[in-house]
């Protein structure tokens, strides 16, 4: 907890801070409390009196009211998460009431399923000062066969232009679609590359399978990475957070082809 000019700002770790938040007052009109909390939303709450905002949060035993009414983007948004587990960030008051004799309530500033910062991370590992990739990306997918390797690549330009092709070996055919990314894209694709560790994937995952594999490739600047498996071979969807190397560069294939096509 840092002190300046009688203004103080922290981040908690909301489980067990309940002995603590009990012995918790502003001293100043200028001073607030700043938290991050993880944990599971509920909206629609009543009360008795109408003394609640309607949504909270709760992680471990620790229950707090969001106040989102300056937020009605926000507001929205948690409607459809309601029962998720998400991230808030906001300002902490300490408020009195009739019925409930301590309310406490975070003045919501951000409201996302993912770790505040995440992107962040994400953007300067994959993106240049302009928001562009800082390389040209490439994915191809293929499977050998009697005539050699045939399949399809992706390729996104660092501008965000990009394009499907279909190949046979070396031979690229003109592009069945096009596009170019909008800056969100461009994020939702450096936020993919990141969840899945691109940049830390080896050369070669997978062992030689003797005829006809099936073959994945990323190509990120100079890292390059290639996934070998059986014939026809798949690797199984997984939504969790760990992720074999073998999920992280099928799934990356999947999840960019799926936004560029969506």
């Amino acid at each position: 907890m840092t002190f300046m000019k009688n203004t103080m700002v922290a981040v908690f770790s909301v489980v067990g801070l309940s002995h603590y938040c009990d012995a918790f007052v502003i001293q100043h009109d200028d001073s607030y409390v700043k938290v991050e909390v993880k944990g599971k939303l509920t909206t629609g709450v009543m009360a008795i009196g109408g003394e609640t905002t309607g949504t909270l949060i709760k992680a471990g035993n620790i229950q707090w009211e969001l106040d989102l009414s300056k937020k009605p983007k926000l507001a929205a948004k948690a409607k459809m998460l309601n029962g998720k587990t998400v991230y808030v960030t906001g300002k902490l008051q300490r408020k009195s009431g009739v019925e409930i004799r301590q309310r406490w309530i975070v003045h919501v500033e951000t409201l996302s399923t993912e770790k505040p910062g995440g992107g962040d991370q994400a953007k300067s590992e994959y993106l240049n000062a302009k928001g562009q990739l800082k390389h040209t990306l490439v994915l191809r997918e293929a499977q050998g066969g009697f005539a050699g390797f045939s399949g399809k690549q992706i390729t996104i330009e660092q501008n965000g232009k990009w394009k499907i092709q279909s190949f046979l070996n070396q031979n690229l055919n003109d592009p069945s679609a096009t596009g170019k990314l909008s800056g969100k894209e461009m994020i939702a694709v450096a936020k993919i590359l990141a969840k899945y560790k691109i940049n830390q994937l080896p050369g070669s995952v997978g062992k030689p399978v003797g005829a006809n594999p099936r073959i994945f490739e990323i190509r990120f600047g100079k890292h390059q990475s290639k996934l070998t498996l059986p014939p026809g071979g798949t690797v199984a969807r997984s939504d969790g957070k760990k992720f074999s190397q073998e999920q992280r560069i099928v799934f990356t294939w999947q999840d960019i082809q799926k936004l560029l096509t969506k």
